[in-house]
């Protein structure tokens, strides 16, 4: 099962900044509470987020034992994190390495890795039981590889896991693809009305063998740009706004993006998925327009546009992964 989670590292909180003193009047002090301010701004993500916990690898403070000023800030955002029931797990790096006692030690709802050996820490949690796995640093200087440490340590966790992954599929003649959640087939022809084309589920390919695959790709993102135009200002309309620009890429991470500049971005992945989802996925973006974040403000604009949030991001969550299969040569 899908589980949310927010990941952070090399926060430093509260570093001194040695050498900065010199500066202008005032950057000083405002470089000084940078990293306490984005600890604030990572709270609030979480917080907004609904993550179930946080997961903070390494070198949180910038000294072993921190600071008064940063001990302080962090122990008030685990607070406002205990909450809302979300736990954090603490791995300390070489510049807060865990020589002693861990100043977030006891505290309710965190969870510190010990050094030098990987170990695992496992919670029931609402949505279900997650393992989490870590090592802290024991001191600044260590030549050990701790990651490979705990890969060896789990082989046959790391096997079952990539026996999971679904095998890969090329584009080209003779594969069975999803088109808009249908599975069609790919063939090739020696004539047709254009380049590649879509007839009774069949997708259609003609030219030298070589070149199918990539045409294949092409006529995709073709079909998936000229939906995802339509879709976006279709909902944008009824948010009166619109988007600077809509862009069709491959992203392995994210399904959809809305940058500060109103830029839609989208997979053409999703034009293998059902209608349904790629209409939820423009939808939620297009409301970034509206709100960049997810607050409830966010979430009403885009249950405004969709009739149904569940079946969608349900649909994601079981089968996402699969459309990262399909692939040119």
């Amino acid at each position: 099962m899908p589980r949310r989670f927010i990941h952070a590292a090399d926060l430093h909180l509260d570093s001194p900044f040695v050498g900065i003193g010199t500066l202008r009047e005032g950057f000083a002090e405002t470089m000084r509470d940078a990293s306490l301010e984005a600890w604030d701004a990572l709270i609030d993500c979480c917080l907004e987020e609904e993550a179930e916990f946080l997961v903070l690898s390494g070198d949180l403070f910038d000294r072993a034992d921190g600071t008064p000023r940063g001990r302080s800030r962090v122990r008030r955002g685990i607070e406002r994190l205990r909450g809302a029931g979300i736990h954090v797990f603490v791995v300390h790096g070489n510049h807060d390495p865990l020589s002693g006692r861990s100043p977030l030690a006891g505290l309710e709802g965190v969870h510190v890795f010990r050094k030098d050996v990987p170990t695992s820490e496992m919670l029931d949690l609402p949505a279900g039981p997650v393992t989490v796995h870590g090592v802290s640093f024991g001191k600044r200087e260590v030549t050990e590889n701790l990651a490979l440490e705990f890969a060896r340590g789990e082989t046959a966790w790391i096997s079952g896991q990539r026996a999971k992954v679904p095998g890969a599929v090329t584009l080209a003649p003779g594969a069975v693809i999803p088109f808009k959640g249908v599975a069609h087939e790919i063939r090739a022809s020696a004539k047709g009305p254009a380049p590649v084309w879509r007839e009774d589920g069949v997708i259609w390919v003609r030219g030298r063998p070589a070149h199918a695959s990539r045409r294949v790709v092409d006529f995709l993102k073709h079909e998936a740009r000229a939906v995802f135009e339509e879709r976006a200002l279709v909902h944008a309309a009824k948010l009166n706004v619109k988007p600077s620009r809509i862009t069709v890429r491959d992203t392995a991470s994210r399904w959809g993006s809305c940058s500060s500049t109103r830029s839609l971005s989208f997979s053409w992945r999703l034009i293998l998925a059902p209608d349904f989802v790629l209409d939820y996925v423009v939808a939620h973006e297009v409301a970034h327009l509206r709100e960049m974040n997810h607050s409830p403000r966010f979430w009403a604009h885009v249950a405004s546009l969709v009739d149904d949030l569940d079946a969608p991001q349900d649909w994601l969550r079981k089968h996402g992964r699969e459309l990262q299969r399909y692939a040119a040569n």
